[in-house]
């Protein structure tokens, strides 16, 4: 409970009707209204989306194809230990590796910069969840596939994708949710033009303090982040009993 009452508190603030004080005999959404009216705003959170859908899209396919050749190749632990080292060294360590990189190359930072930033990470994850669905797929459908004339692409579209889809789409929502959070690897690889809604909500915080705006701005990060992981949760519960039940 402990760890759920910050949340609460954030999303009761961004209902109050008073600024500084969780008054909740009046409920209003004013907030939510001042606050995506605010074109600064509505710019970031536009660059978040599309920041996020272009990342999700490109990690899963990467991810995907990653896997499948991880499966039918079999190579040896050098190379899993590479895909992985993004999830395990710190993202603050990340993070200026690539600033410096940038810098050193002299780099016009912004959304093309972050991209690469958060496909370094989410390429990592979507690997993961997509490697385990892959190996569960038995070699001898692969086989018999090939012996029935199929090519290598047509195995993959009428083989392989369709049983390894739902992975694929909580491939896609993790990694969706891992960029729209970001703060710190985007913090670190973006320029003067391009800001997203955590960096908005961390200057704004700077300069004025946490107001009820910030609140709602947050309240509907957290509403994503929590959507997209109850799908995830969805889709593999679902997957697990079709396999094992």
């Amino acid at each position: 409970m402990f760890l759920y009452t910050p949340i609460i508190i954030n999303i009761l603030g961004s209902l109050s009707s008073q600024r500084y004080t969780i008054d909740l005999t009046h409920i209003t959404f004013e907030w939510y209204y001042k606050a995506f009216s605010n074109k600064e705003i509505t710019t970031a959170t536009i660059n978040s989306l599309l920041l996020s859908v272009t990342s999700a899209v490109i990690a899963s396919v990467l991810g995907f194809l990653t896997g499948y050749a991880y499966m039918m190749r079999k190579p040896g632990g050098f190379v899993e230990t590479v895909i992985y080292i993004p999830i395990i060294i710190p993202e603050i360590i990340e993070a200026f590796t690539l600033a410096t990189f940038y810098i050193s190359l002299g780099v016009e930072m912004g959304f093309y910069t972050v991209l690469i930033g958060h496909l370094t990470f989410n390429i990592a994850y979507a690997f993961v969840i997509l490697r385990s669905r892959l190996e569960m797929i038995s070699r001898e459908l692969i086989d018999v596939a090939k012996s029935l004339g199929a090519g290598e692409i047509t195995v993959i579209i009428k083989v392989i994708l369709p049983i390894s889809y739902p992975a694929i789409l909580s491939a896609a929502l993790l990694t969706f949710a891992l960029s729209f959070d970001d703060l710190v690897k985007t913090l670190f690889t973006t320029g003067p033009g391009f800001k997203t809604l955590p960096i908005l909500i961390w200057s704004m915080t700077g300069r004025g303090g946490i107001s009820p705006q910030i609140n709602a701005i947050t309240a509907v990060i957290l509403i994503i982040s929590l959507t997209s992981s109850l799908l995830i949760s969805y889709i593999l519960r679902r997957e697990l009993i079709k396999t094992y039940y």
